[in-house]
């Protein structure tokens, strides 16, 4: 969900605020009666002042204010700031959100003013997303929705959830976002008609974060109809905000103006100007759909004026405008804005102090139904006109920017200028670089070849056209089904040509995946001679080139010992348990025999805590061989399964890897899907794999799909067998592949494991037994079993 979908400003009812107006501890009867004629009066100033002039309402607030404070009732006071709040919301004055509104909460938290502090911090709260200043704003509301639950207040509930899941919406997490709207919409029916119209909006919501545009618009019909019979201007202009969104979505363009325009009016006649700069944006990406470029750039203009504290808006705004530039046909105008929007970025970003915010910085797009804003045909023109380099460094000032920032000083993290020549002086000798930008919507794809010698660019099919043969490799691979036709489509469109263009002595690809493709199999795509890419080259998967250089630059040793994690049987003090995996624990012990100095954590032993102590230091590798929870939508809320104990439940989520900081050179998750994750726009995966990469390990395997317990045991001592012979990982892996393809192993089992990182990590081991006998005679077993319907494996998920 967009953030075009937040309220402009909070309304509550005027009998919620009634019972917050007795005053703390009163000393006499006038200043009972003072406080309720002050408290009243700022009430009326924001329900019953329809015809008054907004200037006229903050004034009057104000000296009601002052009032308030000589007869020191801050309950009295706080609705009258709030009614001041209310103008000030509506005049885009974030500044004054801050820094008045902060500095009278810790009043009313030192008198223990707690109904007040919570509609104060709600309002502020709410106010707060349409600017983007989401971090102060998400927690404003979270804590607001917790103490209006505290003191059994369901209408300061109700806008507090509304206002979260919009928020939620906002920043691209939907998953997150269902639980406070779910609350919202159970509390909407003991609630005034004003609140039941935005929980309608709010159903609405649901629907279209589903896909069912055409249910959704209805509901937004119903809401906006709804909210004008209740007199609440705000929330109808919010329901045809979404409304023309939906009928942008189904490219009724007719339509959709009509019904954003009418939003701009409702929120202009009744002083709600919080959402007019993003009104005006959606009005000017429907004018360019329509190609009425003179009136794209009037809005655009207009939109600009009312962002100016909206470094989010400002930003896609900007983008627009190279869009515009583009299609009238200045393709150096489009480059500079889109350097311009870059930096727009990043100055916001500095504003957000939650990495989960600046995390999806990317994502909060003002149209959801084209969030690219037309980059993706503008960085395929560069690469046309052969200006690569200078697509390749635009390209990277929107990948990864949060990896960066913790692998790097906060000014490198800023500045892409001279990335590519300082890429391409970085590259290990045998490696190339491949980054990819997807085109959705019909907008075409670009890929960037970065070699020591060149950067070349190509222009493929849109991604829309891929994502079918994209799903259809994965299902075949992990079916164990014929994959040949589906992998040479997806070849053609994506490997063929970097192949062609490869210097002879490239050995090693390291690929920067977008959107739908990083749920490629890359390896096992065909090439134009029928080969698959890993009889040819060594791949391994990174965030983004510059995160690729960093590790590069970062190519030595740093940590000594080996630390192996399998064994464990899981179940929780609940009653949760998986299933045991023997040959996890053989895997384990195996690792461990590699180095002298090693740590073998298995069975009860291997608690959370036990493998925080011992990865305190830096380590040469860290092979976990357990199950895993891959979670493709929540941030941060994968996990690794280790033994529980009276401390925790024994589930170490990705957020918590990261609080840990583990760094190592090798790091192995071999468990299932442990190399999925949700796809985060700019950022890429956030699988199991992102929290050790942000510490620094320099290279990583892990799972796209469910792999057996018994079957990955050979593999993974061949795999440390060619490690131990002085091979690098990623072409230590790509052995292992040759030999278990001609070996006639599944696909589903030698195919899952992918390299992520620096693909040249070489590490001094002692090497393993050989199992070459055993993984062959496993995979004759595995391919004469498979042939029974019967066919069973323990699975490490």
């Amino acid at each position: 969900m967009s953030a075009c979908r937040v309220l402009a400003a909070i309304v509550l009812s005027a009998g919620t605020l009634a019972r917050a107006q007795s005053p703390a501890a009163p000393t006499d009867g006038g200043q009972v009666d003072s406080a309720r004629t002050i408290a009243r009066a700022c009430d009326a100033l924001r329900y019953g002042a329809e015809g008054l002039r907004e200037s006229d309402r903050e004034r009057q607030a104000v000296l009601l204010l002052r009032r308030a404070a000589r007869a020191r009732v801050p309950r009295a006071a706080s609705v009258c700031l709030v009614a001041r709040a209310d103008v000030r919301a509506l005049a885009g004055d974030v500044a004054f959100l801050i820094d008045s509104i902060s500095a009278f909460l810790r009043t009313l938290d030192e008198f223990g003013e707690r109904r007040a502090a919570t509609d104060l911090r709600l309002m502020r709260g709410g106010a707060l997303i349409a600017p983007g200043r989401l971090q102060m704003a998400r927690d404003d509301l979270a804590r607001s929705m917790a103490d209006a639950r505290a003191i059994a207040d369901t209408t300061l509930e109700f806008y507090a959830a509304l206002n979260l899941s919009q928020l939620l919406y906002a920043s691209g997490d939907p998953v997150s976002a269902f639980r406070p709207a779910k609350r919202g919409i159970d509390l909407a029916p003991h609630l005034a008609a004003a609140e039941r119209a935005v929980a309608v909006s709010l159903e609405g919501d649901i629907l279209a974060n589903q896909g069912q545009w055409v249910e959704a618009a209805a509901l937004y019909d119903s809401s906006s109809r709804l909210a004008l019979q209740a007199g609440y201007a705000g929330g109808a202009a919010h329901a045809m905000e979404l409304r023309g969104s939906m009928a942008m979505r189904l490219e009724q363009w007719d339509l959709a103006q009509a019904v954003l325009e009418a939003a701009l009016r409702t929120l202009t006649r009744g002083g709600y100007g919080g959402n007019v700069g993003q009104l005006n944006y959606l009005l000017a990406s429907v004018a360019l759909r329509r190609g009425r470029f003179r009136e794209a750039h009037v809005r655009l203009n207009a939109a600009a004026r009312d962002a100016l504290a909206d470094g989010n808006l400002l930003y896609f705004i900007r983008l627009r405008e190279a869009e515009l530039r583009w299609r009238e046909g200045d393709l150096d105008e489009a480059a500079r804005r889109l350097h311009q929007a870059a930096d727009v970025m990043d100055q916001y970003r500095t504003t957000l102090t939650h990495r989960d915010v600046r995390l999806t910085a990317f994502e909060a797009s003002p149209d959801d139904t084209d969030p690219d804003a037309g980059v993706a045909s503008i960085l395929a023109a560069l690469v046309v006109h052969g200006r690569a380099r200078e697509a390749l460094e635009i390209t990277e000032r929107s990948r990864a920017r949060e990896l960066i920032a913790r692998l790097r000083a906060p000014t490198a993290a800023r500045d892409a200028s001279g990335l590519a020549l300082r890429l391409q002086r970085g590259l290990p000798s045998g490696v190339a670089v491949v980054e990819y930008v997807v085109g959705r919507g019909g907008e075409p794809t670009s890929i960037l070849l970065v070699t020591r010698d060149t950067i070349r660019g190509f222009v493929t099919t849109p991604v829309d056209s891929l994502e079918s043969p994209i799903a259809r490799l994965r299902a075949t691979l992990e079916g164990s089904g014929n994959a040949v036709s589906v992998a040479s489509t997806l070849g053609a469109a994506l490997v063929d040509s970097v192949v062609a263009h490869l210097p002879p002595t490239t050995s090693t690809l390291v690929i920067v995946p977008d959107g739908a493709l990083h749920r490629v199999s890359f390896d096992v795509l065909r090439l134009a001679d029928g080969r698959y890419v890993f009889e040819r080259l060594a791949t391994s998967v990174a965030p983004s080139a510059e995160v690729a250089l960093a590790m590069f630059e970062s190519a030595r040793q740093v940590g000594e010992g080996v630390v192996a994690v399998g064994g464990l049987t899981y179940r929780s003090a609940v009653g949760d348990s998986l299933p045991p995996l023997p040959d996890a624990a053989r895997e384990a012990a195996m690792v461990a025999r590699l180095s002298r100095a090693s740590t073998l954590l298995r069975g009860a032993r291997a608690t959370i805590a036990a493998f925080a102590a011992t990865v305190r230091d830096p380590r040469a590798i860290i092979h976990i061989a357990t199950h895993a929870r891959a979670d493709e939508y929540g941030v941060g809320s994968g996990a690794i399964a280790f033994a529980a104990d009276s401390n925790d439940d024994g589930m170490l989520t990705a957020t918590s890897l990261l609080d840990l900081g583990v760094r190592a050179d090798l790091v192995v998750l071999s468990a299932c899907r442990s190399g999925i994750g949700p796809l985060v726009r700019g950022e890429g995966m956030q699988a199991l794999t992102a929290p050790f990469v942000a510490a620094g390990t320099r290279s990583l395997l892990a799972t796209m799909w469910i792999v057996g317990d018994r079957s990955t045991f050979p593999l993974m001592t061949e795999f440390y067998r060619e490690l131990a012979g002085g091979q690098p990982v990623a072409e230590s892996l790509r052995r292992v592949r040759v030999r278990a393809w001609r070996s006639g192993a599944p696909p589903r089992e030698w195919a899952a494991f992918v390299a992520v990182g620096d693909p040249t990590v070489r590490i001094a081991l002692d090497a393993p037994r050989s199992p070459h006998v055993v993984w062959v005679a496993v995979a004759a077993l595995m391919a004469a079993v498979a042939a029974f319907a019967g066919y069973r494996t323990v699975r490490r998920a």
